[in-house]
């Protein structure tokens, strides 16, 4: 080709160098150097049908900008950075109290899209089939063993509580001193509920279960006139929760009825269900509706014991006898369940076992999920031991594989399905891992700390993702005025580029601890509820379906409901006179120099439910605060 020289950037023109010849021979044609351009010598050495030039970049429909519903990560954001392990993650930015409103005219096209995507996942569902363990479980009936007059629970009452306007809370600030329980507060009986009425269109129903309650899940098909059945798993003591021996307590699983009309709700207890495998921490049903109508199946139901087994039961409508209206004639039953799925014996992992001694037990399970894809033979729990248990009902029902890392730093949490074979498992240390059921592999790993949490919850109707948020205590400042640097996000790995997002739900948060976080499949509504006693309900355009076309941008928040607890007190003039008398006493014990200063008691303690009624109550507050 001969010999080229430097190029000018300007015009592309080479720039023949000292001891260069003056002609150059390029495809059997001799032309003068400065005649020839770059541009014309590389395309005379890769030919005439190939470029080499970057080709025109093309707008496409969602521009540069970061899509979910697209799955398009702009990779010369800020917002995005680099895993560990080499993917790309965008965080979106924190949603804006002055923008939350922008966008709201798409929320109809928002709920239209929501509604189309649960459609198509019933559907789609309900047309899979099931594995042969679960297909062989039988339609049963299931008898009484005894009535619930008899449960430990039965004669306890709920401290009282009131109904409130949100108008009177500053006059309540100024005179909340209180001697006794107000008169206008009213207890629940165990196993009881009512409706609770403030103006024409606002009521509330309040219901007793008895106890502290550890679980509540919803079944996926109604009973025959429409009614939910709702799982209400309790502790059995106040003050410890789980009680002096959790494998030798009562596992006792209560079921209610859960009606709906206009604003109205109504529950009522259904019966009650005990199992002989120690206390039962959680209750999870197989998400599947059923084919169809006239089949009878309310659902699959899985319990997690203090014995480390994990109990499979099928309910139909005609498992058990109608509702009775007398909390204290309901049916208790202790039907077998239909599979018991066992973890790896404790023995063989050494020791020598003594011919007296006490049997070995495998850790407790605290957490279920419960894949609905393919056959739904794959179950995933969460054991005391931190280590996440894996059944496949296909091979074997005590040989599970159990996913305990030695690089982990904290045991498991939780565990969730995010659609797929994937479950997401939180840790201890703020971190969330996604593993495949089917290799073992994690895909992914979120350990930031203003994002990730120790709990993780998901709803595959709708999104292919899962929502992380914090699970503990921790301090506000000194003032109270501190926000909490974490809150409930939404990741979502369905992008094109091997990456995933994370979206901040909440733009305001709870004052104190989050305890539980779910997302409505009929209109992709987000619930929340913390210590501070406030449901907080959400909804943000960026969480799309796979029926939306594009992201959009309003995010809504409103409280729709406050529990303010309240306690009797020294009423405040009293106060005051106590605090001037300290204060006089105080300056006499400075100048006398004498004597030990008598601090003021801090407010006493109830430790018991005993003492919680005498001198506790709940205000509840139902005007919404929208924002």
């Amino acid at each position: 080709m001969g010999v080229l020289g430097d190029v000018n950037l300007r015009s592309g023109k080479s720039v023949q160098k000292e001891g260069a010849s003056e002609l150059i021979t390029i495809n059997g044609e001799t032309k003068p150097l400065s005649e020839f351009s770059a541009k014309d010598a590389l395309k005379a050495i890769v030919g005439p049908e190939n470029s080499i030039l970057t080709p025109r970049k093309r707008r496409s429909k969602y521009g540069s900008k970061a899509s979910i519903s697209a799955g398009v990560i702009p990779s010369c954001s800020n917002r995005m950075s680099l895993t560990g392990d080499g993917k790309m993650r965008f965080r979106f930015r924190k949603a804006d109290v002055k923008d939350c409103a922008a966008g709201i005219s798409d929320y109809p096209k928002y709920v239209e899209g929501v509604q189309k995507a649960h459609e198509q996942w019933r559907h789609e569902a309900a047309a899979l089939p099931y594995c042969a363990r679960l297909r062989d479980i039988k339609s049963s009936i299931w008898r009484t063993a005894y009535k619930s007059a008899h449960l430990p629970y039965i004669d306890k009452e709920s401290v009282g509580f009131r109904i409130q306007d949100s108008e009177d809370k500053a006059s309540h600030r100024i005179n909340s001193a209180y001697r006794e329980v107000p008169q206008s507060c009213q207890r629940l009986p165990a196993l009881s509920s009512v409706e609770l009425k403030r103006v024409i269109d606002d009521f509330v129903t309040v219901a007793y279960c008895g106890g502290p309650i550890n679980a509540i899940s919803i079944a996926p098909n109604p009973m025959p006139n429409d009614e939910e059945v709702v799982v209400v798993v309790t502790y059995p003591c106040e003050t410890t929760l789980a009680g002096k021996d959790m494998r030798k307590a009562q596992g006792l699983v209560q079921f209610w009825l859960h009606s709906s009309e206009g604003t109205r709700s109504g529950l009522r207890p259904w019966f009650v269900l005990k199992s002989n495998f120690g206390l039962v921490f959680d209750a999870h049903w197989l998400d599947r509706p059923k084919c169809c109508k006239e089949d009878t199946l309310i659902g699959f139901l899985a319990l997690s014991t203090a014995h480390g087994a994990l109990l499979i039961y099928r309910l139909d409508s005609t498992s058990v006898s109608s509702p009775c209206s007398d909390a204290k004639e309901l049916p208790v039953v202790e039907p077998e369940p239909a599979l018991i799925l066992f973890q790896p014996k404790p023995w063989l992992s050494g020791g020598v076992i003594e011919e007296n001694s006490e049997p070995r037990f495998p850790p407790p399970l605290t957490s279920i999920a419960w894949c609905t894809r393919d056959e739904a033979q794959y179950i995933v729990a969460v054991n005391a031991a931190g280590g996440a248990v894996i059944w496949d009902m296909q091979r074997s029902l005590d040989t599970p594989y159990v996913l305990l890392d030695s690089s982990w730093c904290s045991p498991a949490a939780s565990a969730t399905f995010i659609g797929g074979f994937e479950v997401a498992l939180s840790f201890r240390e703020r971190m969330i891992r996604v593993y495949d059921v089917r290799t073992y592999q994690c895909t992914l790993e979120e350990n930031t700390v203003r994002t990730a949490g120790a709990r993780a919850t998901s709803q595959p109707r709708l999104f292919s993702g899962f929502f992380t948020f914090q699970s503990e205590y921790f301090p506000v400042g000194t003032d109270g005025t501190d926000v909490p640097l974490n809150g409930v996000s939404f990741v979502c790995a369905e992008t094109k580029s091997e990456g995933f997002f994370v979206l901040c739900v909440h733009h305001f948060r709870h004052e104190f601890m989050t305890w539980d976080v779910n997302a409505c499949s009929e209109n992709a509504v987000i619930a929340s509820c913390g210590a501070d006693g406030k449901l907080l309900l959400s909804t943000n355009g960026r969480l799309v379906t796979t029926c939306h076309i594009k992201d959009y941008g309003f995010s809504l928040l409103k409280t729709a409901l406050t529990l303010v607890r309240k306690r009797i007190s020294t009423p405040e003039e009293e106060s005051m006179e106590e605090l001037l008398a300290k204060m006089e006493a105080r300056q006499e014990s400075v100048e006398n120099a004498s004597g030990n200063e008598q601090k003021r008691p801090a407010a006493p303690s109830y430790s018991t439910h005993e003492e919680s009624l005498q001198s506790l109550w709940l205000d509840i507050y139902l005007k919404a605060d929208s924002v």
